[in-house]
């Protein structure tokens, strides 16, 4: 089965802190989008839990009126959820599986690429994917309205978009609003949403058939704790609760966040606008290597290469991980650097694929084929001895 287009080809070495020898260099991995890291203080919460939070039952209750606080809406509009990827599948599972529409199946409306979540699970319960590529140059909004059909069921917006880091500007995305039919449900995936330059959360409020999806795993750097949020209407959101389990993030993992939410919001702005900063300079200095970035609203770019899978394999020769999409093959993904360290490392790596100071030649059957004559040598010598082959 073909992956899904968030699904990278090529595997990450990113499960070991090193490569190499005893003093090669930690793999930078800049291909999953991860946030900033945390003090280690974070951890002292839990010596004020207390043993009740591995014995209870977790209780998602408290960290939904934080949430709600954080984004400026009514508790009753949040469910948190085991990442964003559950309020993806709870909102697909509410449309598609029976519970809305009586089993009756219907159509998904989404712009690839995009985050591969969703269409698979939309095809997990059965629904029909209705896509079409990107165009760079224009505004997807008029080409979402005419995929539209009585057939339609949700309807997937992701800005900022993951692969790519477009976003679509608010106007934009009332005009699509104001035209999409009230039984469509609208799921906008906001995930990437801190890093772009405005939050539509407060007037996507306002609309009945819209279903945000929120994370605390890219700008807050929890990605670990994986705990993501639901933001609708009080109605849509006990719908989502009905769809799936009552306990879906463990105690310790609600714990560490509630604290995260309540004394890291200023070292979130700051990490925000470090990135920004940092992102314009990975713009400027792929740029200047050859590259063509697209504009990006996001903590990564989409950088298109003369010879993008070249360009991975030596970065990741050199210990840099980034990411690489079947559906784009020109493309790459790179996450923005998080520190001065990281940048200069990946501008090292780049630099030394552009203007190399040596240039190593393994002539083993790399660049001349020798299998024919290693072989021929293996049966001339067992010949000699007098053995058979």
């Amino acid at each position: 089965m073909k992956r899904p287009l968030n699904r990278s080809a090529n595997p990450t070495p990113a499960q070991s802190p090193t490569s190499g020898g005893l003093d090669a260099e930690p793999i930078l991995d800049l291909s999953r989008n991860e946030g900033m890291l945390l003090p280690e203080d974070i951890f002292q919460v839990f010596q004020s839990l207390g043993a009740e939070v591995v014995r209870d039952y977790p209780d998602t209750s408290g960290l939904e009126a934080d949430y709600a606080q954080v984004v400026g809406v009514d508790p009753t509009c949040v469910l948190a959820t085991c990442g964003g990827d559950e309020a993806i599948d709870r909102t697909l599972r509410y449309r598609f599986a029976g519970k809305a529409d009586g089993g009756e199946q219907g159509e998904l409306v989404v712009v690839t690429p995009t985050f591969g979540m969703i269409p698979a699970f939309a095809a997990l319960y059965g629904a029909k994917l209705v896509t079409f590529q990107y165009d760079w140059d224009s505004s997807p909004v008029d080409r979402l309205l005419e995929a539209l059909t009585p057939n339609t069921k949700v309807l997937a917006v992701v800005t900022p978009d993951n692969p790519t880091g477009r976003v679509i500007p608010p106007s934009e995305l009332r005009r699509l609003l104001d035209q999409v039919p009230e039984d469509v449900l609208v799921l906008v995936d906001l995930a990437y949403v801190e890093f772009a330059d405005e939050d539509p959360t407060s007037w996507l409020m306002n609309r009945s058939n819209v279903v945000m999806i929120r994370t605390l795993s890219k700008a807050w750097g929890m990605a670990g704790l994986r705990i993501g949020f639901a933001v609708a209407q009080p109605d849509l959101i006990q719908a989502l609760r009905d769809v799936g389990g009552p306990y879906p993030i463990p105690g310790p993992s609600l714990g560490i966040a509630r604290s995260g939410l309540m004394n890291r919001r200023v070292d979130r702005d700051d990490y925000v606008a470090q990135n920004r900063a940092f992102r314009a300079r990975l713009t400027d200095l792929l740029e200047a290597a050859g590259a063509k970035v697209e504009p990006s609203g996001a903590n990564f770019v989409f950088a298109r290469f003369d010879q993008a899978e070249w360009t991975r394999q030596g970065l990741a020769a050199q210990g840099v991980v980034t990411r690489w999409f079947e559906g784009t093959p020109e493309y790459l993904r790179i996450t923005v650097p998080r520190t001065e360290q990281e940048f200069a490392r990946f501008e090292t790596a780049l630099k030394a694929l552009s203007s190399p100071e040596t240039v190593l030649f393994d002539m083993d059957g790399v660049l001349a084929d020798v299998s024919r004559s290693y072989r021929s040598a293996i049966l001339q010598t067992c010949q000699e001895f007098g053995v058979s082959v």
